[in-house]
């Protein structure tokens, strides 16, 4: 067993209460971390990763701007920061079941609910080194797998596959020099979360696709229609973004034309054109078999962009 040393590990602390933050700070030292950057705001959250780039981020969950489980959720989808797979340890005074469900939604590895005592830090950090849980991706969520009992690296039955990530904070505190040198791990593992985030938005498409026809050939033109749409939406412009500078560019353009038509849907949800429905279908299955057979589906591709031109004609 490896001498843990955490002299090294850059943690980035910030939280709205001086005292937590004082409290937090002094266990830490404690036990041997002398790096830090500290802060009380959402804005010294996102510069801290942007300019740090800590091996460990712990924060509280709500602040003046607002709460940060959005904030975090962006940092797992590689939108805030250099590394989305950073250790992150949400602590909080309001134990709610919202806060709770909004921080593990998020995609944070651990919840610690104040008073944070420095066994409870201890036992806490020991876990994030020596039994980090595999990273799951779905459709909305990029985070530590919380399933009980899933501990196997491949796919189980819910066709759910795990990762096991990037972890600087043990590479640092294990003294692991090979580990230190992450980046080309970092952008593996990144590729990889690409793509199995490509292959959940291409499922998600068919069934909001198999959703949003019935609900109109049976007249349920409601509040959950609405949801529906709205989500394709969000999912088809997320997939054709993550698709950029890379061999697939006809299923961005599918993406493309998919956004396109559901938005125009979208505007006119209570009536919207026959032909924009009558797209939907034909677009979500060749998203949905982009990556198995991608011949066949450039050439649908051509065909369906046709079609979505002569429909704006």
């Amino acid at each position: 067993m490896p001498k843990i040393k955490y002299d090294d590990v850059k943690t980035l602390l910030v939280d709205s209460e001086i005292g937590s933050r004082d409290s937090f700070r002094g266990a830490l030292h404690n036990i041997g971390f002398r790096d830090f950057r500290v802060g009380k705001t959402l804005h010294e959250v996102v510069s801290g990763l942007n300019q740090y780039d800590p091996d460990i981020l712990i924060c509280g969950t709500e602040f003046d701007e607002g709460s940060s489980s959005e904030l975090v959720k962006k940092v797992r989808h590689s939108e805030i920061g250099t590394n989305p797979f950073i250790p992150i340890v949400f602590v909080t005074s309001d134990p709610s079941k919202k806060i709770v469900g909004d921080s593990l939604n998020a995609g944070a590895d651990i919840l610690l609910v104040k008073p944070v005592s420095t066994n409870d830090i201890i036992e806490r950090v020991s876990l994030l080194i020596n039994q980090r849980k595999s990273f799951i991706v779905t459709t909305d969520y990029i985070g530590p797998d919380r399933r009980k009992g899933k501990r196997s690296e491949e796919a189980d039955e819910d066709g759910i596959e795990q990762i096991l990530v990037p972890n600087r904070l043990k590479a640092k505190a294990t003294g692991d020099k090979e580990a230190l040198d992450d980046n080309e791990t970092i952008k593996n593992s990144l590729a990889k979360i690409n793509n199995l985030k490509l292959e959940r938005h291409a499922v998600q498409i068919g069934f909001l696709v198999e959703m949003i026809l019935p609900a109109y050939e049976n007249g349920d033109i409601n509040e959950e229609l609405i949801g529906y749409i709205d989500k394709i939406n969000h999912v088809a412009a997320d997939t054709s973004k993550r698709l950029r500078n890379t061999e697939y560019a006809h299923v961005a353009e599918l993406c493309r034309s998919l956004l396109s038509v559901s938005r125009d849907i979208r505007k006119a949800y209570k009536n919207p054109k026959p032909k924009d429905l009558q797209l939907l279908r034909p677009l979500s299955q060749a998203i949905g078999q982009a990556f198995k057979i991608k011949e066949d589906v450039a050439a649908l591709a051509a065909r369906i962009s046709a079609k979505i031109k002569e429909r704006k004609a």
